[in-house]
């Protein structure tokens, strides 16, 4: 099992998990590039969805919650070249832990203390 966690700025841990059963719908957006979301989660849990509507796609638990980051209807524009990315779950801490966590990652690669 893939794990991550990075401590925020704030005192705040986030546990990250890989999670086939994250799921839900859109709760917020975020930008940033692939190349650091692969950084901060690891590969995407799928490349491309069945409609097309998808390419990439990462299924999390952040502390407890399911978190979907993924592209929508980009048109086949690669992957590399998007930098809005929508936050999938189930209620709005979806957006929140996925938010917090990459600013937690980035804290943790700016190697302040």
């Amino acid at each position: 099992m893939t794990k991550f966690s990075y401590a925020h700025p704030d005192g705040s841990e986030y546990d990250i998990v890989r999670d086939p059963n994250a799921g839900g719908w859109l709760q917020g957006y975020i930008n940033v590039n692939y190349s650091e979301l692969v950084s901060a989660f690891g590969n995407p849990s799928y490349f491309g969805s069945g409609d097309g509507k998808v390419q990439a796609e990462w299924q999390l638990n952040i502390n407890g919650t399911g978190v979907t980051i993924y592209d929508w209807k980009e048109g086949g524009k690669p992957v590399q070249s998007i930098r809005e990315w929508h936050i999938g779950g189930t209620s709005e801490a979806a957006a929140e832990m996925a938010k917090g966590a990459l600013e937690a990652y980035r804290h943790s690669r700016s190697g302040r203390k």
